[in-house]
C-alpha cells in the first residue's frame, strides 16, 4: 500500500499553486498542455486574389497572374482568391464582399499582399525576414458533412494593449466553373476559393476574424480553438480542401493589420 506524506502533499500543492502562477500566460480553451498543435514560429505572408466570374480580366491577365504567383509562392506562403460568382456552394460572395468591403476593392482582378497592394516579392521578402510575433496551426478533422478545424495560436513576443482577431478561412482548391474571359470557360480550374469561414458553434460567424486575445499578452501565451464548416456536395476531393488562418489586429480607428498567416503545405 502507499502512503500520502502530509508533508508532501503540502509541498505538491506549493509546487502547484507556484506553476499556476507562471503559467498564467497560458489559456487552456480544451484540455491540458499537451493538447495544443506544434506552431512554428516564423512569418508566411498571405497574398489576396480579389476576382469575379464574370470579369474578363478575372479570366484573363487576373488568372495567368494568380497561376504565376501560385508557381512562386504556394510551397511557403498562402495564396487565396476571393471570388464574386457563387462558386463551390458556399459562403464565397460574402467572404468576399466583406473582405472588399473592407479594403476598399473596387475592381477585379486585384492584388493585396498582407493587405496591401505593390510588388508581392518584396512584401513577402520583408515579412518573412521580421520577428515573429504570433503565428497559428490547425489540423482538419473532415467527415461526409462536416469540417471540423482545431487551431493553436502562440505568441511569440511579448504584445501590450492591441487586440487580435484570428479568421480561418476554408479553402476549396480546383473548383470547375464558369469563368469570363478564360479559354476554358464552363470548365475553368477556379484556385485556391475562399469558399466560408470556420465557425464557433454557438457564437456569431465573424468573416473578417474572430477576437482571440488582447491587453497584456506575456511571450508564450498560447490557446486552443475550435471552428466548424457544414461540408458541401460540391467538396468532393478532402485532399482539396484546406485552411487559410489569417491573423490581425486593429488600428484604434478601426483599420485591420496584418499579423501572420499560415496553412498546411
Amino acid at each position: 500500500m502507499k502512503h500520502f506524506l502530509p508533508s508532501l502533499g503540502i509541498c505538491l500543492i506549493a509546487s502547484c499553486s507556484l506553476l499556476f502562477i507562471q503559467c498564467k500566460k497560458y489559456q487552456y480553451d480544451e484540455g491540458l498542455e499537451s493538447d495544443f498543435l506544434e506552431v512554428e514560429e516564423k512569418n508566411s505572408s498571405v497574398l489576396f486574389h480579389y476576382s469575379s466570374t464574370t470579369s474578363s480580366n478575372s479570366g484573363g491577365t487576373g488568372y495567368t497572374q494568380f497561376t504565376d504567383y501560385l508557381n512562386d509562392f504556394d510551397s511557403t506562403d498562402v495564396l487565396l482568391t476571393f471570388t464574386e460568382g457563387s462558386i463551390g456552394g458556399g459562403e464565397n460572395d460574402t467572404i468576399s464582399s466583406a473582405n472588399s468591403d473592407a479594403f476598399d476593392v473596387t475592381t477585379t482582378s486585384t492584388f493585396h499582399t498582407n493587405f496591401a497592394s505593390g510588388t508581392a516579392s518584396s512584401k513577402i521578402s520583408s515579412h518573412r525576414n521580421k520577428t515573429t510575433l504570433a503565428n497559428a496551426s490547425y489540423e482538419l478533422d473532415i467527415t461526409d458533412t462536416k469540417i471540423n478545424i482545431k487551431t493553436t495560436t502562440k505568441f511569440f513576443q511579448e504584445s501590450t494593449g492591441e487586440t487580435f482577431f484570428l479568421t480561418p478561412y476554408v479553402l476549396v482548391d480546383s473548383i470547375v466553373a464558369s469563368q469570363t474571359g478564360h479559354p476554358d470557360g464552363a470548365s475553368t480550374n477556379h484556385r485556391k476559393v475562399a469558399v466560408d469561414v470556420g465557425r464557433i458553434v454557438n457564437f456569431p460567424v465573424r468573416y473578417l476574424g474572430y477576437e482571440v486575445a488582447s491587453g497584456d499578452i506575456n511571450a508564450g501565451y498560447q490557446f486552443n480553438k475550435s471552428f466548424v464548416v457544414q461540408r458541401r456536395p460540391e467538396w468532393t476531393d478532402p485532399d482539396q480542401i484546406s485552411v487559410a488562418l489569417i491573423l490581425t489586429k486593429r488600428t484604434p480607428s478601426g483599420a485591420i493589420v496584418f499579423v501572420n498567416a499560415n496553412t498546411n503545405h
